[in-house]
């Protein structure tokens, strides 16, 4: 199989022979494009069927689109061209598709690597199923819940009683219930840490929620935003659930089973755009 005309018309060159297994890979790295246009993931070309091996193709590398006619392929590429696509994790518009691209894998290497690893559990599991339907609104209440929370194996800061800040990682955690006290006050519920000091392998802090803190500048709402928008999609119909990613959600452990009645019901209103 040949791709004439791809190098020029797809800003890429060579040519390409997508068997099943290419397919796979392109079906694989699908998962994780989500350029939108108009608000709204794009939808990409079926595979088509393929007679044999010499059929000539037209191949777009950046989806795994395959045309059997060159009219299609061209058409398929001045769609992409169009200055009106949206990167989903920066919020960038007004891009052709494969500069959405670009920035879509751009900024989710930048999350990758400075949101903590620790976080990411925990916040999926709180954000799974959540029926918020502005994003805005639930990066707010994600990140006060987590703000002054913190994890095992999550970097931090700690204040000792000697006065000094010593920097280590959450160890271990214990969660503590509010307590109703003789005269009738109830004493809010607090988290004790355990953390094991940097440059200090025999010593351990044991630190309350007063005397911990994490850099401010890996949890911020900004960068909170961008990995909800990363892991988490959200249907367009009024009452949709947020739903991590299936490949997010089997790498942390998270339950994929929507609840009944979260689930779309028949006749269920759809917006005209998605609210991410």
């Amino acid at each position: 199989m040949s791709s004439p005309g791809l190098a020029r018309d797809a800003d890429t060159s060579g040519s390409a022979s997508p068997g099943h297994g290419a397919w796979q890979i392109f079906e694989t790295r699908r998962e994780h494009i989500s350029v939108l246009f108009k608000r709204k993931p794009v939808q990409y070309v079926s595979k088509p069927e393929i007679e044999n091996d010499e059929q000539e193709v037209w191949l777009i590398p950046q989806t795994g689109e395959i045309f059997v006619e060159y009219e299609a392929y061209l058409a398929r590429m001045d769609f992409y061209k169009q200055l009106r696509f949206i990167c989903q994790i920066t919020g960038h518009s007004g891009l052709s598709f494969f500069d959405a691209l670009k920035s879509e894998l751009a900024g989710a290497q930048e999350v990758e690597e400075a949101f903590p690893e620790a976080l990411k559990g925990p916040i999926l599991r709180r954000v799974q199923f959540q029926t918020i339907s502005r994003i805005d609104t639930l990066v707010d209440l994600i990140y006060e819940e987590f703000r002054t929370d913190y994890y095992p194996g999550e970097a931090v800061t700690v204040h000792v009683v000697t006065g000094e800040r010593l920097t280590g990682i959450v160890r271990d955690k214990t969660r503590f219930g509010a307590k109703q006290l003789p005269d009738g006050t109830v004493s809010p519920p607090f988290s004790r840490y355990f953390v094991s000091l940097d440059n200090r392998p025999t010593e351990e802090a044991v630190v309350d929620d007063a005397h911990i803190t994490r850099d401010r500048k890996i949890f911020t709402k900004q960068v909170l935003r961008s990995f909800i928008k990363k892991t988490v999609t959200r249907e367009a119909w009024t009452g949709a659930p947020w739903l991590v990613r299936p490949d997010v959600a089997n790498l942390y452990h998270i339950d994929t089973r929507v609840p009944p009645h979260l689930r779309k019901r028949p006749g269920a209103a759809s917006r005209v755009e998605a609210s991410a």
